[in-house]
């Protein structure tokens, strides 16, 4: 992602990368994640759980229900 996107957090939850908005730091960050299959494996799996945990339809709902429930009281 770059700088742009509000991504901010895949970074700190070691799911990817912010870069510039430039050809020059993604092709970088790409070179990073190409030259080391392992590395890319764990930043996959890191996304993966990432965005399950918190842009899935599931973990949507359980946090609107959350809310929900909270304002009935």
């Amino acid at each position: 992602a770059t700088k742009n996107c509000g991504l901010d957090d895949f970074k700190r939850n070691s799911s990817g990368f912010i870069c510039e908005g430039d050809y020059k730091s993604i092709s970088i960050n790409l070179d990073i994640l190409l030259k080391d299959p392992e590395y890319l494996k764990i930043i996959g799996e890191n996304s993966l759980k990432y965005v399950l945990k918190n842009y899935s339809w599931e973990s949507i709902i359980e946090k609107m229900s959350f809310y929900l429930d909270k304002f009935k009281k």
